[in-house]
């Protein structure tokens, strides 16, 4: 199976890179950096760097056809001034000081 439908690591982020870690850092620092990885280690299938954009057109043509042809379930979209916010699996994404997200009064839906 594995020769017939292959895996690849897509690599959209570092969070660490040579036993530092890049939390903190803006995520422009840290595609550049993994940008820098890819070259300098001259890596090839099976990791794969995952193509980044900042335009729009170019992001909703790469959606609609990547999808349709490739199985593609989606984009990851983050502001280049972004530090690395964990998502937590409980209680979703938290601000920089940790605390949790205003919660709605409306009933969330069944998983």
């Amino acid at each position: 199976m594995a020769a017939r439908w292959p895996a690849y690591f897509v690599a959209f982020d570092v969070l660490q890179l040579d036993g530092q870690e890049l939390l903190n850092r803006l995520y422009k620092e840290r595609r550049a950096l993994l940008e820098r990885l890819f070259t300098d280690r001259a890596l090839t299938a099976p990791w794969t760097l995952c193509p980044m954009t900042t335009d729009l057109a170019e992001a909703r043509e790469w959606l609609q056809t990547w999808t349709d042809v490739s199985g593609v379930e989606g984009i990851v979209v983050k502001p280049l001034s972004s530090r690395y916010l964990p998502v937590h699996t409980r209680g979703g994404p938290r601000s920089e000081d940790g605390t949790p997200p205003k919660r709605s009064s409306a009933p969330s839906p069944e998983p």
